[in-house]
């Protein structure tokens, strides 16, 4: 943008990447600082409101924002939802879904499947994909902040690092049980055990 004040990038097409690229890298930076704020309420362990929550229910919204991207990447949507209800803050659950539901569909292969069950009696959320998968070797680390397993390929899709580290510090508050399993180039599986 200062070339362009400047004068160095005159021509429109020059003009018009410029500020593409701007805007792309602005929104990613908005977005770390709003995981970063996240990130740092769910540290102070402030008192948030709980309610009872409908998973089914928050999950189909996000489902619905993501539709685009699911009928983009061409992904098979396997779903198997009960009704389940947990006492959560709204934010916490929210977060936690989406974060999760949209790793997996940033993450997953064109043509692949998004696998998602909700298990009333064993107090589940899964989510399964079939996409490039974490190696054994950086599998410990991905719950840690900033940490992205391909740096390149994460940050041209957006992604900061700091999804995971979240979904973990919202298991930690409520006492929730975290599992993965990985392939890679064979996909992932995070399942959420609720107490």
């Amino acid at each position: 943008q200062q070339m362009i004040t400047e004068g160095i990038i005159t021509s429109p097409e020059d003009i018009l990447d410029a500020s593409r690229r701007t805007n792309k890298e602005a929104s990613r930076m908005h977005h770390i600082i709003l995981e970063m704020l996240e990130l740092s309420k769910l540290e102070s362990k402030e008192e948030t409101k709980l309610e009872e929550l409908n998973v089914n229910s928050i999950l189909t919204d996000i489902l619905e924002q993501f539709n685009n991207d699911i009928v983009e990447k061409r992904l098979e949507l396997i779903t198997s939802l009960e009704d389940m209800s947990l006492i959560m803050n709204y934010s916490h659950l929210y977060q936690l879904v989406r974060n999760l539901v949209e790793n997996a569909i940033k993450y997953n292969v064109d043509g692949g499947k998004l696998e998602i069950s909700l298990s009333k009696k064993n107090r589940e959320f899964i989510v399964r994909d079939t996409g490039v998968g974490i190696s054994s070797q950086e599998q410990s680390r991905i719950f840690e902040r900033f940490y992205r397993v391909d740096k390149a390929r994460s940050k041209d899709q957006g992604g900061t690092g700091l999804g995971l580290s979240i979904v973990k510090h919202i298991c930690t508050l409520y006492n929730a049980d975290i599992f993965l399993t990985s392939k890679l180039n064979k996909g992932t599986t995070i399942k959420i055990q609720f107490k």
